[in-house]
């Protein structure tokens, strides 16, 4: 089944209402490295991101999205 445009306008309005986003810069070549340490993980960049940042605070400051992460 195709991605329809209502589907389209739905996703954008949920990602209005509810997410925000952070963006940040790294050196050149490090994306990569972070992008193979998340897949070597099984998880996406974002979520790897989210959990090193809970790691690294010591406590839950961000959500993850992956319901694999809610027993963490």
């Amino acid at each position: 089944m195709a991605y329809t445009q209502a589907q389209n306008k739905a996703t954008q309005k949920y990602i209005k209402e509810n997410l925000e986003e952070v963006r940040f810069r790294v050196k050149k070549g490090e994306r990569a490295a972070v992008k193979a340490e998340a897949d070597s993980s099984g998880l996406s960049m974002a979520q790897y991101i989210i959990k090193a940042i809970n790691a690294y605070a010591g406590k839950q400051v961000l959500t993850p999205t992956d319901s694999t992460d809610k027993d963490e």
